[in-house]
């Protein structure tokens, strides 16, 4: 199946090459499992032998457990299925919780099992991946204190070119290297969109209130979302309907079942109207080069029948990344002051914190204002148009020593937070938006941009999505060049 051939039931041979194990769909991986084509530990194996050769080289797995504790869990998953019991569709996969660096700076510990995550409220999503029968390999590196370009534990390197950074998503470079069949991340900045686009994958932000994550916020305005990362339109599909679900604990989030559909990507595409929004008509800071490999995108989505106008929302968009600052700080921080007092001060935390003791209840009530203008607007584009459209980042990746650009083109960046900006009108909307990779620039490095559609209608993004994909497939077309070594190597293992 897919092309891995199995021999016989013993889990120490694998027909196959190990590439091909690694290369498969988290989708062809799960069916080949539960067909028991091949063992929870044939795939254990695999992709920790493929970790040890990929990730010294870009960092993006911080903390790895115990290999011989992890292939004892993949060895208890094979009993499950010869006893038949599956526990569901990430059974026997390898995954990387994408967790917060603690209170001191450092690495977080590895969690292994439920009995090690339940007990964390803001990890419940991470708990439904492991009751799915995902096995926790480590954590991946991110960046959880602020918009930066890079990561907190050292530097995670781009999976393209490792003297670029990856966007602040150690995660996104695992998942892109082919070390981990799907991924998770956070997105409040952008961290899940950016590190998509930086690392040729697709990136999933759902609706506001779809996933119960962080409890503590609950009443709040929904900045922060957790969503899938993965190698295709199918994959985030599944991996989505794995982390959302009811939650007693905050039976205000929203749920939706597909699984009744017999294909739910599938649809007709013909004289639907799409908003290309572009740089919001010359507010944004947007390298020239990045919006013309974006604007090659609207040529795809006309080939697949949509209709597209360049649109500008008639909105003061200098007030909404103001009012984004204000409630995000309103809501970091408590964490942030605990940090601060600990004396755990860098230079990109005393930026991300500065302003935090300043911001008044004055100040929350005014961002909200803004927020529901804003939402507002956005409501009166969807009573137009089907989907909006905006590019992925506003840069290409760039040096990996380097925080963020001091200016992009001729326009000077005074703020780290200036160069996440196009990622905030997404954000205070609450919309759902997924990341598609589209192309790549001459030096070889790649983008994507934001494909948007109405709050709740998270199936309609990744419809359009999955035919970007099929008319694309610019993730199987431009695999990572370290990938390519890396499988000629294992070739002659």
């Amino acid at each position: 199946m897919d092309g891995v051939n199995r021999q016989n039931n013993s889990s120490s041979d694998c027909a196959g090459k190990p590439a091909d194990l690694v290369m498969m769909s988290a989708c062809a991986l799960s069916r080949a499992i539960r067909c028991c084509v091949v063992s929870c530990c044939e795939v254990m194996e695999t992709y920790l032998n493929h970790i040890d050769r990929l990730n010294p080289v870009v960092n993006a797995i911080i903390v790895l457990a115990d290999r011989d504790k992890l292939m004892a869990q993949a060895r208890q998953r094979d009993d499950c299925l010869r006893r038949g019991e599956y526990l569901g569709w990430m059974h026997g996969f390898p995954i990387a919780i994408n967790c917060p660096v603690d209170a001191d700076g450092g690495a977080p510990p590895v969690l292994v099992s439920c009995e090690d995550i339940l007990p964390a409220e803001q990890e419940r999503i991470s708990a439904r991946l492991l009751r799915s029968g995902g096995i926790v390999i480590g954590t991946a590196n991110s960046w959880k204190c602020g918009p930066s370009g890079n990561t907190e534990i050292g530097i995670a390197r781009n999976a393209y070119d490792q003297a670029k950074t990856a966007g602040g998503s150690g995660a996104a470079v695992a998942l892109a290297l082919r070390m981990v069949p799907v991924a998770e991340a956070s997105d409040d900045a952008g961290s899940l969109r950016i590190a998509a686009a930086f690392n040729n994958v697709f990136g999933f932000r759902p609706s506001a209130r779809r996933m119960a994550d962080d409890a503590p916020d609950l009443y709040s305005p929904v900045l922060r979302a957790v969503g899938p990362m993965a190698r295709t339109v199918a994959d985030i599909v599944r991996i989505f309907s794995v982390q959302q679900g009811y939650d007693r604990l905050t039976s205000i989030f929203m749920a939706e079942d597909w699984s009744g559909s017999a294909n739910p990507l599938r649809r007709e595409f013909r004289g639907m109207r799409v908003a290309w929004l572009g740089d919001l008509d010359g507010y944004l800071a947007i390298g020239t080069d990045v919006m013309d490999v974006c604007e090659r995108a609207l040529a795809v989505l006309e080939s697949l029948g949509c209709r597209i106008d360049r649109v500008c929302p008639n909105y003061p968009f200098d007030g909404l990344l103001h009012a984004w600052l204000n409630l995000r700080e309103s809501q970091v921080g408590r964490p942030s002051r605990r940090i601060l007092r600990k004396g755990h001060q860098t230079p990109r935390r005393h930026e991300a914190w500065s302003q935090i003791e300043k911001v008044s209840a004055y100040d929350v009530y005014n961002a909200l204002i803004v927020q529901l203008t804003w939402s507002s607007a956005i409501r009166k584009l969807f009573a137009t148009y089907e989907y909006l459209v905006l590019p992925g980042a506003q840069v290409f990746p760039f040096d990996a020593a380097v925080e963020w650009h001091s200016e992009i083109g001729r326009c000077p960046i005074d703020s780290n937070y200036h160069c996440t900006e196009l990622m905030m009108p997404v954000t205070m909307s609450g919309c759902p938006v997924i990341t598609v990779p589209v192309g790549f620039n001459d030096q070889g490095l790649p983008m994507g941009v934001q494909i948007m559609s109405r709050h709740g209608d998270d199936l309609a993004c990744l419809q359009l999505a999955s035919a970007y994909e099929e008319a694309t497939d610019w993730i199987d077309k431009r695999p990572p060049g370290l990938l390519g070594r890396s499988e000629r190597e294992s070739g002659s293992d």
